[in-house]
């Protein structure tokens, strides 16, 4: 793999073993869902969404699937990494917090990834995941506190608020004879003025995130 990063303890998941993706593990119960390839988070200077009045941002994924956007048919990710990176995505380490931020666990039909903040769990004989809404929102915080994703520019917030303007006008128009655009007016003015309210993030010195 290009990307490789040091060895942290995990805690386990209430249900299933759980360990840092970059071990191996034998011997722990089969977690029930498909699996999937290993992950890096990934964030890119455009996308940022407002939560309960606060600007954080939008993460995706690379994901090191053999033959599939810029990676190897061995799993190597360097070809990914160098097309995101010209496109002006950066790619977060895995030990950017303590004890890294993906977790394996052995799937019954091969390794399954997960984030720390999401929980396998059993429930009427079915897997089902959970996820720490909370705890994500403050590892998205302490990534731009500590200057691993730089703070949104002004112009980026202002095009994200002028688009959902523009949005609850279009509902504004249509809610008299459109119940779906009359169903999300509500919700869209109320995320709009909390859009305009909202402090866009700032900096703080650099270190690994809490």
């Amino acid at each position: 793999m290009a990307v490789t990063f040091a060895d942290h303890s995990q805690t386990a998941g209430p249900a299933f073993a759980g360990r840092p993706a970059v071990t191996t593990q034998a011997g722990a119960p089969k977690l029930p869902l498909s699996p999937n390839s290993r992950w890096w988070y990934i964030s890119h200077p455009a996308r940022w969404q407002c939560i309960d009045g606060e600007w954080l941002p939008v993460l995706a994924q690379m994901r090191a699937t053999p033959g599939v956007n810029g990676v190897d048919k061995d799993g190597d990710t360097a070809g990914a990494e160098t097309r995101l990176r010209r496109e002006h995505w950066t790619v977060i380490p895995w030990d950017v917090v303590e004890g890294g931020y993906v977790v394996q666990y052995d799937g019954a039909r091969g390794p399954v990834y997960l984030s720390r903040w999401e929980s396998p769990r059993m429930v009427a004989g079915q897997a089902v995941v959970t996820t720490d809404d909370a705890g994500y929102r403050e590892f998205l915080r302490g990534l731009v506190a500590n200057g691993v994703i730089r703070p949104p520019d002004p112009h980026t917030i202002d095009a994200i608020t002028e688009r959902q303007r523009i949005r609850v006008a279009e509902n504004e128009k249509r809610a008299g004879h459109d119940p779906e655009a009359r169903r999300r007016l509500d919700a869209d003015k109320a995320l709009l003025t909390q859009m305009q309210s909202a402090n866009t993030p700032g900096t703080a010195p650099k270190g690994r995130v809490k």
